[in-house]
C-alpha cells in the first residue's frame, strides 16, 4: 500500500534520487530475508554508482550492467544464487531487481521521467507487501534538474549519507 501523496513526493526527486530509494528498498529486502551473495552485492554496489555518473562516465556505468551476474534485465540468475535463495522469494526478487534497474534505465536513451516514477512505485509496492520500511523520500530530494532530470551528481559525503540510510 502506497503512502499518501507518494506520487507528489517522487516528483520532487531526481532520477538519481529515485534510483537510490529503489536500491535501498532492495537492500532492505535482502537484509530482511537474509539474502547474501556476491552477485547481489555486486549489483547493489553498481547501482549505487549512479550517484556519481556524469556524461563522461555514463556509458561505462551503463555497460557495466551487462557484465554482472545480476543484470536487472530479467536474465537468469547465477545457479548458486538460485540454489541458495528460498524458492518463494525468487520471483519477487527478480521483479524487484528489474524494477530497481528500470528506475533509471527508462531514461538512458530518452527522457521518460514518468516511467522512472512508475518503476519506483513498483519497488515501493514490493517493499510494502513485505512490510519493509520505505525510506523517507524527503531525505533524497535532489531536484530533477540537470541532464534530463537526473539531477546533480553527489559528492562522496552526500553519497555516504544516502547510503548509510539503507
Amino acid at each position: 500500500m502506497q503512502q499518501p501523496n507518494l506520487s507528489e513526493k517522487i516528483d520532487s526527486i531526481s532520477v538519481v534520487g529515485r534510483q537510490c530509494v529503489a536500491v535501498i528498498c532492495l537492500e532492505r529486502f535482502c537484509r530482511k530475508y537474509g539474502l547474501a551473495h556476491p552477485a547481489i552485492t555486486k549489483f547493489i554496489d553498481h547501482v549505487w554508482k549512479v550517484t556519481q555518473v556524469d556524461r563522461e562516465t555514463f556509458e561505462e556505468w551503463e555497460e557495466g550492467f551487462r557484465l554482472m551476474p545480476i543484470t536487472g534485465q530479467g536474465e537468469p540468475f547465477p545457479k548458486d544464487l538460485v540454489e541458495a535463495m528460498p524458492k518463494e522469494l525468487l520471483s519477487e526478487f527478480d521483479r524487484l531487481t528489474q524494477s530497481v534497474f528500470e528506475t533509471s534505465a527508462t531514461t538512458w536513451y530518452c527522457s521518460n521521467i514518468e516511467d522512472t516514477k512508475n518503476y519506483l512505485l513498483k519497488v515501493l509496492d514490493v517493499a510494502s507487501a513485505h512490510n519493509i520500511p520505505i525510506p523517507d523520500l524527503g531525505f533524497y530530494v535532489n531536484p530533477p534538474i540537470g541532464h534530463d532530470g537526473w539531477g546533480a551528481t553527489l559528492t562522496d559525503e552526500q553519497l555516504q549519507q544516502w547510503r548509510n540510510t539503507a
